[in-house]
């Protein structure tokens, strides 16, 4: 899987390069679509090079026979995870299909340079806590529920402390940026940037639990019906929700809103009850009084970091420097947080002594 994601970094590099160039100069859409399908051919032909390469013996390897039951929970997990990956995409496309059919196209195109941003930070994001997934599948096989159990809220407070830092930033940064990458006439209403950083925050902060789903089969089985739970509500909150909203500019707000309610419903609940019920089998009330305080914690950051911020930005100005300023005066308020809260609870501190080992190992290595 390393190998893959630096082969997929890679290939997505030069094919965001040369598909732009192509469009810059052609303007030929079907050009555009037609080296993108090369692109992700090449991506598959050169892995697999690598992999019969470096891995010969796995073709020359003697394989017995799957057994007729082991056949039966490939298709069963597989199938089951195939869906809910392809229910996940389905609701997040599903905002611009609805924004274009109910709203128009030029507010797709608006909110585009948004999502351009949400989008790629939750890829790198997704890739950071996908490579773990596997010691996360092994561990479950040699551990019980309570090991397990500890090691996810371990897992969780990571992913809550990257979701919550890279929130109070987006969130206080997303709408000067866009204004000076495109201009104030492509700046979204203060309510549907709110939301869309909400259902942003709620995508980022599942990936630890994503990861326990996926590591052990019989749970993407168990929830095997939630992508279409997700799938039904939002496009029934959506689409009434437009309907009811009379304001032309704040119907988009009744889009996004669907994709929260829809969360909340969906992956939110029941992957974490699944988790707590069938996995760890502990009740599972802790985990949401958890999430419920640190959400609050994360809007009342959000909050005040974005009052700091406009201050800011009225006093300075905005331009690249005081941009760039502004970033990195919100990832102190957030860090700062997270470190005036969560400093003295053991997970923290485990976290606190990987990084000293870390650098004494860099140190060590410099000085060697």
């Amino acid at each position: 899987n390393d190998i893959n994601i630096k082969n997929q970094i890679v290939f997505r590099f030069t094919r965001f390069i040369v598909l732009a160039i192509i469009l810059v100069v052609t303007r030929n859409f079907i050009l555009y679509l037609l080296l993108d399908v090369l692109n992700t051919l090449a991506s598959n032909i050169h892995i697999t090079y690598v992999i019969k390469k470096r891995y010969k013996n796995v073709d020359q390897a003697q394989i017995d026979p799957l057994t007729k039951q082991e056949k039966h929970n490939i298709v069963k997990y597989m199938t089951s995870g195939i869906f809910s990956k392809i229910g996940q995409t389905v609701v997040v496309s599903m905002d611009s299909i609805i924004i274009s059919a109910f709203i128009g196209t030029i507010i797709v195109g608006i909110y585009s340079n948004y999502h351009i941003v949400t989008s790629g930070l939750d890829t790198m994001i997704y890739l950071l806590f996908s490579n773990i997934t596997a010691s996360v599948g092994n561990f479950a096989v040699k551990k019980g529920g309570g090991d397990s159990e500890a090691l996810f809220k371990r897992i969780n407070l990571a992913n809550y402390s990257l979701a919550f830092v890279v929130t109070v930033c987006m969130y206080a940064l997303i709408s000067p940026f866009v204004q000076m990458w495109a201009g104030e006439s492509y700046l979204l209403s203060e309510a549907t940037v709110a939301i869309v950083v909400l259902n942003f925050y709620i995508s980022i902060n599942q990936y630890s639990v994503a990861n326990f789903m996926g590591a052990v089969g019989e749970l993407y089985y168990i929830n095997r019906f939630r992508s279409l739970v997700e799938g039904v509500v939002k496009l029934i909150v959506s689409i009434a929700l437009v309907k009811l909203i009379k304001n032309p500019d704040a119907k988009i707000v009744g889009v996004f809103l669907g994709t929260t309610v829809c969360f909340l419903f969906g992956r939110v609940w029941m992957d974490a009850r699944t988790l707590y019920k069938h996995w760890f089998k502990v009740p599972f009330i802790q985990y949401v009084k958890t999430y419920v305080a640190r959400f609050i914690l994360c809007v009342a950051i959000c909050i005040a970091s974005k009052y700091v911020i406009s201050r800011f930005f009225d006093f300075a100005g905005l331009n690249i420097i005081t941009w760039l300023a502004g970033a990195i005066i919100c990832v102190i308020i957030s860090v700062a947080t997270l470190w005036a809260i969560y400093s003295k609870t053991d997970d923290f501190k485990y976290y606190l002594d990987l990084c000293k080992k870390l650098v004494k190992k860099v140190k060590i290595k410099n000085n060697g």
